[in-house]
């Protein structure tokens, strides 16, 4: 059967102007997710993390981004996982017209794995990999509303240690009434 999953997050930011042109901000992040119910296949977890971001207006209507940060995540299973995931990130955000505004980044995420030994006395067990990370989107805005796009593609620990591929597609319309 499938289990039932219970997730509390709780997410803090603090912006500094640095001047006209320039902005830092600091973000960190924690998450809680439990399961109940279900053949118990599941692993609970905790996620602590934290981001520096630096956006720089390079023009009127061209902004740059560079973030770099850190995950921990710790998943409560019979290896006593637990992940580090670094990442570096760089974007780009323009305005091609008064309604329509595309972005584009990438990156790089290094995952550092470690795990208890499978028997008592055997050696603990650390892996490192690295992977990409990118992602593309647009906002076209109208009269009263507007139309927006993402594609996400990434690299993500399970709990399992490894690296997964995720890709992610959204689209959003919004209207204002």
């Amino acid at each position: 059967s499938e289990a039932d999953r219970q997730t509390i997050s709780a997410n803090m930011s603090i912006a500094y102007k640095v001047n006209a042109r320039n902005d830092l901000t600091l973000a960190t992040k924690s998450s809680r997710t439990d399961y109940f119910g279900g053949a118990g296949e599941e692993t609970p977890s905790t996620t602590l993390g934290s981001n520096i971001t630096w956006l720089h207006r390079e023009t009127k209507r061209t902004d740059l981004t560079l973030s770099t940060g850190v995950d921990w995540y710790d998943y409560e299973n019979d290896i006593n996982s637990e992940d580090f995931v670094y990442f570096l990130r760089a974007g780009i955000s323009s305005e091609l017209s008064p309604r329509l505004t595309v972005s584009a980044g990438a990156g790089v995420r290094l995952l550092d794995s470690y795990e208890d030994g499978a028997l008592p006395g055997d050696d603990n067990i650390h892996t490192t990999e690295l992977g990409g990370l990118a992602n593309l989107g647009f906002t076209y805005s109208m009269k009263r509303g507007s139309f927006s796009g993402t594609a996400d593609y990434g690299l993500s620990p399970n709990s399992d240690g490894q690296l997964e591929t995720s890709l992610g597609v959204g689209l959003a319309f919004v209207h204002q009434i």
